[in-house]
């Protein structure tokens, strides 16, 4: 009995390989037809494409591969699940797959550079994949079947696109592609294990995993940057072309060496810090030209190691708030985002006060989760920051209410007495900070810079098609300009209530969703496999769907846990969606960038979430996150 079982398993063997390589090839052969992205989401930006039809097929064959081979074997929620983690990145490995071959016919306007990147994550993939492939097919157990049910299709598309290089004459590719899947093969066992203990080890180590996160973030910085120094500098605009990467390097490049002719002009008042632009980055840029000369490379160093800063930032939010888990996939997410990798590369003020936003809400939350901590010093550096950001940013002189709002309504840990002496503490060193800068600079503090504000309510608009007239022209039309006539607006809204909040409807809840996509900053993106803007592909927008179902749903457990809402991210989330989405609307990527750290922590959460759920594992309350 024991013999004729064996017998009758060796003739079935055959049909754990050939029904996901069936499958396999016909999802790659899907993706590459239209018809497969007929459903779409409409964006700003681009159109984010569902993969109806690939999760179609892929859902039907886990479906009629567990009836009809697994049944009994495993529970159809266990096999289900991890068979829609194993879809989600075969979909993505094809998409990726099918771009670079897209780039090898038409590279466009993309660098080498660029595109070797693009092929290099290719090949690291494809290597990781076969890892797991590997581990799950030759194990000799239940379990192997059903690796070879769920498994065998990253195996057969690797394959594909090894023959496909052959075929379409790029055998270099070819060859590396099975080189790197040949490694994962070879490396499955042993190393899978070593990775694990290793893994554990790093997450163990607290500093370990600073320093990793940091220097990440920082070299990816470093190198772009250089790239952008040297591309730049060599252009028909001799040395000055770098001052061309950003809008408005041509206006603090001039202030900072008028600072350096003569210093004089400060105390002169010449150097209007709270103008159309914020000029207190020209006198961060001064003291580097004082420094180390007039050199764009120092500055793309320093620049650097300032926005390493802010993913290791929202690794310790994240940390704080949800779970270690988090903290990582956020901080990673963070590192590699183009625009703000791009924010720290040209000049811009966002490089020097992003990076103290995210220190001043690092601390905050600290405050928050664990009040019985503070500290006076705490409390001092606290508003520092927050004063030094006003400076560089005239906009979060603002913050300040929000900011007493928040601690006297939301924050209810500690006594009453004590939250009052934290705000003055903080609020009195801002003050400071802003009050000793208006003075050294013999400037008048303007709380409104009404001149400013009426030319950015008058330029917030947006014609890209489902967004279009949702800008401030429509309240225009209407005599509503609240910078310009605050009394005669609040008498329109006063007239007809019922057609301004019906408009506001309208127009409202689209502002939101535009400011909070992920969007990358075209040419200029080291991800640029991420952006279609310039090179139509269906990976990119294919992987905004699943941040964007990532998002949704960390959003919907961050309202289920108690206290995230109230926590400082949503406290910073509501002041720039006030100001950035509702009150003026630009949502220009270096203006979406400030909250995109935020965005990504909470679509971790989500995928984190998604992932536990899909393997099982919900029941652990803080890790579940």
């Amino acid at each position: 009995m024991h013999t004729k079982s064996n017998h009758r398993l060796s003739k079935m063997d055959f049909l754990p390989i050939l029904a996901p390589a069936i499958c396999a090839l016909t999802l790659i052969y899907l993706s590459a037809q239209k018809f497969n992205y007929s459903l779409y989401l409409p964006s700003m930006s681009r159109v984010i494409y569902v993969p109806l039809y690939f999760w179609i097929l892929y859902i039907t064959y886990m479906a009629i591969t567990h009836r009809v081979f697994l049944k009994g074997s495993i529970k159809t929620s266990k096999y289900m699940g991890q068979g829609v983690l194993a879809g989600f990145f075969l979909n993505l490995y094809i998409l990726l797959g099918n771009l670079i071959f897209a780039l090898f016919r038409d590279q466009g306007q993309l660098s080498t550079v660029y595109f070797n990147y693009i092929q290099v994550v290719f090949l690291v993939t494809t290597a990781g994949l076969m890892i797991v492939t590997a581990k799950n097919i030759f194990l000799r157990d239940e379990r192997g079947v059903r690796g070879k049910f769920l498994y065998i299709q990253f195996f057969v598309a690797a394959a594909y696109f090894i023959c496909l290089g052959l075929i379409k004459g790029h055998p270099v590719f070819a060859v590396l592609a099975a080189l790197s899947g040949a490694a994962g093969i070879a490396l499955h066992g042993a190393e899978i294990r070593a990775f694990h203990r290793y893994y554990s080890g790093i997450i163990e180590n607290r500093r370990l995993i600073l320093a990793t996160i940091f220097l990440i973030a920082f070299a990816i910085r470093l190198i772009f940057g250089f790239i952008l120094v040297h591309k730049t500098t060599h252009s028909s605009y001799g040395y000055d072309g770098y001052l061309y990467a950003s809008d408005d390097g041509l206006t603090y490049d001039p202030v900072a060496n008028k600072i350096l002719k003569d210093p004089s002009v400060i105390q002169r008042g010449e150097i209007e810090l709270w103008g159309n632009w914020d000029c207190f980055y020209s006198v961060f840029l001064a003291v580097v030209y004082k420094i180390f000369g007039r050199n764009f490379y120092v500055v793309v160093l320093i620049q650097s190691a300032l926005g390493a800063l802010i993913p290791l930032s929202v690794f310790l939010i994240g940390e704080l708030l949800f779970s270690k888990t988090v903290g990582l996939i956020a901080a990673l997410a963070v590192a590699f985002k183009g625009g703000l990798i791009m924010e720290s590369c040209y000049m811009g003020h966002e490089a020097v006060w992003l990076p103290l936003l995210y220190l001043f809400i690092l601390i905050l939350t600290r405050y928050y989760k664990r009040p019985e901590r503070s500290s006076f010093p705490a409390d001092i550096l606290m508003g520092a920051v927050l004063g030094f950001i006003s400076l560089f940013r005239s906009l979060y002189f603002y913050f300040a209410p929000f900011l007493c709002i928040w601690e006297m309504a939301f924050f209810r840990h500690i006594k009453i007495t004590r939250r009052i002496l934290h705000l003055v503490i903080v609020l009195v060193c801002s003050a400071c900070i802003v009050a000793g800068g208006a003075h050294i600079f013999n400037n008048k503090m303007r709380l409104l810079n009404r001149d400013k504000a009426n030319m950015l309510w008058s330029t917030s608009r947006e014609v890209s098609p489902p967004f279009q007239n949702i800008g401030n022209e429509r309240l225009e039309a209407l005599g509503i300009n609240f910078f310009r006539d605050i009394k005669g607006s609040i008498a329109v809204i006063a007239k007809d209530p019922v057609k301004i909040i019906s408009l506001a409807a309208e127009i409202y809840p689209l502002r939101i969703i535009a400011y909070f996509e992920s969007c990358q900053f075209g040419f200029f993106d080291p991800i640029y496999m991420l952006n279609p803007t310039k090179a139509k592909n269906e990976f990119a927008s294919t992987l905004e769907f699943y941040f964007t179902l990532f998002f949704v749903v960390g959003l919907g457990v961050c309202f289920a846990t108690k206290g995230v809402v109230r926590s400082p991210i949503f406290l910073l989330l509501v002041f720039h969606t006030l100001f950035l989405a509702v009150l003026l609307f630009h949502p220009a990527p270096r203006l979406k960038e400030t909250s995109s750290p935020i965005v990504y922590l909470i679509g971790s959460v989500g995928a984190v979430r998604i992932s536990r759920f899909l393997n099982g594992n919900v029941a652990k309350t803080k890790e579940a996150i």
